[in-house]
């Protein structure tokens, strides 16, 4: 997973990138697996990280994931930087369960329609081969 971290307001220390990075690579094993094909590009994280003073010292972390068909986007504020990643991971893991959730919902569905229709190809064969004679 590619992740692009964009802090302009203040210089971003090695350990609040090592942090960013650890928690946010944990996200890809929810990726479903329909969007990391061979010859579909990579997912991609895009996260900002602001820090308002005048609220306090008050970080506002935002967060975009881009999926192939989707873009799941998710924000936290919290006066700790540490605790607004996590915040930030518990949200994109949580849209993340949601999204491959429908996916395989959806696929189920088609699946079971497809079933129930009368004409399945091995029951279709069997029905014309008693038909005919030799």
């Amino acid at each position: 997973m590619k992740i692009t971290i964009y802090a302009p307001d203040f210089n971003l220390s090695p350990d609040i990138n090592d942090y960013l990075e650890k928690k946010i690579s944990r996200l890809e094993k929810f990726v479903p697996s329909s969007d990391r094909g061979k010859n579909q590009p990579e997912p991609e994280t895009r996260i900002k990280i602001e820090r308002e003073s005048a609220r306090g010292n008050l970080y506002k972390i935002g967060a975009e994931l881009v999926l192939i068909r989707q873009v799941i986007s998710v924000s936290a504020q919290n006066h700790d930087v540490f605790q607004a990643i996590d915040d930030i991971k518990d949200k994109l893991q949580r849209e993340l369960k949601s999204y491959s959730g429908k996916k395989e919902t959806i696929y189920r569905r088609a699946m079971r329609k497809f079933k129930s229709m009368s004409a399945w190809p091995g029951e279709f064969r069997s029905k014309h081969k008693k038909g005919r004679k030799k």
